[in-house]
Formats: structure tokens, C-alpha cells, sequence
């Protein structure tokens, strides 16, 4: 189970602490033992847990004071354990059948999809790898993946779309992602349906099912006495500040910040061996960086050619229209926001193609 949880326990409840090491083990939930030292006790374990006992396990969770919720008593650790297993499980069951589904049409009985889809989801898990999706890197993803949430919360607490009040393309670039691949897995579905509610409306939103901010909606202004619709309007609740044209809200910054830091050197490994060897579709692996707070972790993942295609794109719109060297200069403006100068713009320029 992809959980990098901290446990916490001292020789006074050792035996009840055993029991749950043993089960989380066998369970497979990867977990680090915490020294149970003063400080731990008096800034989690007091205001966080039920009582001031030391018994805890520590899961993480973007939503919560220190990014992790507290789990105390054996018997709460261990259910807790036991129903993100059968996440786990339950999740798999779904791709699974959509693996089947996609294949067959859905023309075969329930066991049969099942059958098949086990088969083509085990070749598919095999690509993981290849990704770099390894479970040394797992945990950091998961961390990644509620700061991203949490961030991204903040955001549509002030604006209905990614850029503002209006839908753009960076909208529809982002809902394969997060509607085919995070909103149709059950395990994500529910950290983002729990902790970040604001993403899900979001989701529903760009999808054409969300009430506010919907083209197909209205909403009753009662100062006006006359309805309006809710497609480019702010939320009533909404304080954002006033955006010039083609400004970026700083919202929005904080999430390419994130989304960029570590795939910028990606991005540049992959322009690199693209313009080494153009013609060759498999570029081989590369070691590349995934950062949460203060941690590092490093691995080896393979390139990929479609990176420098969607770069060429950028690079064929913008860089190369010297007729419009603002619109140049705005995208450096924008790179330079996101992430440090040297990192997001130097390699742009060096592998610009012509």
C-alpha cells in the first residue's frame, strides 16, 4: 500500500504497538518510526490526538496542520489500515474493468471483462516503471498531490476557472488529467471529493455539471431585482484582485511553481537528447528530482519524444514570431514568475529550434 506514514510508540505501550507494527507491515503500508521525544509529544500528539497518550500514526494529509492526520488506540490504527486497503483493492477492481471495457467493447460477461481486464492492467502497471513511479517515489507524489489540491483550493476559492473568470484551453489541458485519470479512480476521487471539494466543483464545472459559473446557469441578483448568468462572475463570497488583460493570477503562479520545479529539468534533459539524436523515438532513461518541503528523492525514469513536440509548438507560436517580440517577452516574464530565471529561461533559448 503507497502510504508513507510515521509511527509513533514508546516501550510503555510497546505491546500495543507490536500489534499494530506487525499488521501495518504484513499490510504492506511503508511507515517510519518516530522517537517519542517531548516535542513531539507537546506539539503533535496533545492538540491533535483524542487523549495525551503516545500510540499514533501519522497519515499523511495535505488538509491538515502539519500535513498529516493523526490516527490514535490500536484498534483505530488498524482499521484505518484495513479501509485503505480495501481502497486499494476497490480501485483496482474499476481499472480493471475500464481496461476491459476499452477492449472488448463491453461486449462479455462481468467475469469474463474482469479476466481480461486483470490481464491488461498488470501490462499497464508495468509502465509505472518506466515512469518513474517507483515506490521510493510514491510517497513524494502523494505529498505532491495534496499540496496541488491544497493550492489549487486556494485558487477557486477566488476564481471560477484556472486564468480567472472566463474557461481558456489551460482548463480543458488539465481536465484529462484530472476528470478521466484523478476523478474516476476512486482512491483520489475521494481525497479530492473530502479534502479539496473546490477542485471537485471545479472538475463538474469544466465538465458542464457544476451550478455556479456554469454557461447554462443563472443566478438571481437581488439588488437588480433581474437574473444574471454565473459565467464569468466571481463568487458573491469572492475577494480576489482586479486582473489587468493577459495578467496571470498570482493563484495560478503558485500551482505552475509546483507543477514546474520538477519537471522544468525534465523537460530540459529531454530537448537535450531530443537535438543529440532527433530521429530516435526512444530516447533511454535519465535520473530526474521530486521535492516535498525539505525532501528529496531521485530516480531514473525514460524520455520521451512528445515533450519536445509540445515544446516545438511553444517555441514555433511564440519565439519564433519576431514580429511580435512582446508576446516573446511576456512568455519570458511569465517563465521567469514561475520558477528561477537561469532554469526556465536559458534552456528555452538554447534549444529554441528553427
Amino acid at each position: 500500500m503507497h502510504c508513507r506514514a510515521h509511527f509513533l510508540s514508546d516501550k510503555i505501550n510497546e505491546e500495543l504497538g507490536d500489534r499494530a507494527r506487525a499488521y501495518m507491515k504484513w499490510k504492506g503500508v511503508l511507515f517510519k518510526e518516530l522517537l517519542a521525544s517531548s516535542d513531539i509529544f507537546k506539539t503533535i500528539v496533545k492538540p491533535k490526538a483524542k487523549i495525551n497518550m503516545i500510540l499514533v500514526l501519522l497519515i499523511p494529509q495535505g488538509s491538515e496542520e502539519f500535513g498529516f492526520r493523526v490516527i490514535q488506540d490500536t484498534k483505530e490504527i488498524i482499521g484505518n489500515v484495513l479501509e485503505m486497503g480495501r481502497r486499494y483493492q476497490r480501485q483496482e477492481k474499476l481499472l480493471q474493468f475500464d481496461f476491459a471495457n476499452a477492449a472488448t467493447g463491453g461486449d462479455a460477461s462481468l467475469d469474463e471483462l474482469m479476466a481480461i481486464g486483470e490481464k491488461a492492467g498488470a501490462r499497464f502497471k508495468a509502465l509505472c516503471r518506466i515512469l518513474g513511479i517507483i515506490p521510493v517515489t510514491i510517497p513524494i507524489i502523494n505529498r505532491q498531490f495534496h499540496e496541488l489540491i491544497h493550492l489549487m483550493s486556494f485558487h477557486f476559492e477566488k476564481y471560477p476557472f484556472l486564468l480567472g473568470n472566463v474557461i481558456t484551453l489551460v482548463d480543458i489541458g488539465h481536465i484529462g488529467t484530472f476528470y478521466t485519470h484523478l476523478g474516476r479512480d476512486p482512491v483520489p476521487d475521494f481525497i479530492i471529493k473530502t479534502e479539496a471539494p473546490l477542485v471537485f466543483e471545479w472538475i463538474e464545472r469544466v465538465t458542464g455539471h457544476a451550478v455556479w459559473a456554469n454557461k447554462d446557469r443563472v443566478r438571481w441578483n437581488q439588488e437588480e431585482k433581474t437574473w444574471e448568468t454565473t459565467y464569468g462572475m466571481l463568487r458573491n463570497s469572492a475577494r480576489p484582485s482586479e486582473l489587468e488583460d493577459d495578467e496571470v493570477p498570482e493563484t495560478t503562479l503558485n500551482i505552475a511553481r509546483l507543477l514546474l520545479n520538477d519537471y522544468l529539468p525534465v523537460l530540459r534533459d529531454t530537448l537535450k537528447r531530443t537535438a543529440e539524436y532527433i530521429s530516435k523515438k526512444n530516447l533511454g532513461a535519465h535520473t530526474f528530482s521530486l521535492h516535498a518541503g525539505n525532501e528529496e528523492v531521485r530516480s531514473d525514469r525514460n524520455l520521451d519524444v512528445h515533450a519536445m513536440w509540445m515544446f516545438q509548438r511553444i517555441n514555433d507560436r511564440t519565439y519564433s514570431m519576431y514580429q511580435y517580440p512582446e508576446q516573446r517577452q511576456a512568455c519570458d516574464k511569465w517563465l521567469k514568475d514561475v520558477g528561477d530565471r537561469q532554469r526556465a529561461i536559458a534552456f528555452v533559448q538554447h534549444y529554441t529550434l528553427n
